[in-house]
């Protein structure tokens, strides 16, 4: 059946535009000053094994993080979700005062990225939490325990309990 058919049976309901293909076209200077915007305010982020509701991570981060800023929190596929900070410094105060952790998932960062995908993330790296339970007191000394942790991986001294 044509589009004047299906108009006719209609009894003439159907709106002119229903009849033509969709079409947005969206302003290349637009999307550059988006992707611009993005890529100096947002980092997407991904607690590693871990999916959260948007309002239990904006109750973290507002217990977590002491921003001088305010924050909007975008939910992604797989668990990702992207943080856009007002503030540049407060950016740059997260990205490097890691590592974070919600109940031991270590919060995995990276900066914005044009059409990001996460499916195709390769983590190489991420935060983990060990526990050494029973381990003797007399291993309780910074360098011991640094000395070990440095053997699992890279130790992050860890300041955000």
């Amino acid at each position: 059946m044509t589009g004047n058919q299906w108009q006719a049976r209609l009894g003439g309901r159907c709106l002119p535009r229903a009849l033509k293909k969709p079409r947005f076209v969206i302003p290349n200077n637009k999307l550059e000053e988006y992707r611009c915007y993005m890529r100096d305010h947002a980092l997407i982020c991904n607690f590693v094994g871990f999916w959260l509701a948007k309002k239990d991570l904006a109750k973290w981060i507002h217990q977590r993080w002491k921003l001088k800023g305010h924050i909007d929190l975008t939910l992604g596929a797989k668990g990702f979700f992207t943080v856009i900070f007002s503030n540049l410094k407060d950016k740059e105060m997260i990205f490097k005062g890691g590592p974070y952790f919600m109940n031991n998932a270590g919060l995995f960062m990276r900066h914005w990225e044009d059409i990001y995908n996460p499916d195709q993330e390769k983590m190489s790296a991420a935060p983990i939490w060990v526990q050494l339970f029973t381990l003797p007191i007399e291993f309780w000394d910074p360098e011991i325990l640094e000395g070990i942790g440095n053997t699992i991986g890279s130790l992050s001294k860890y300041q955000n309990l």
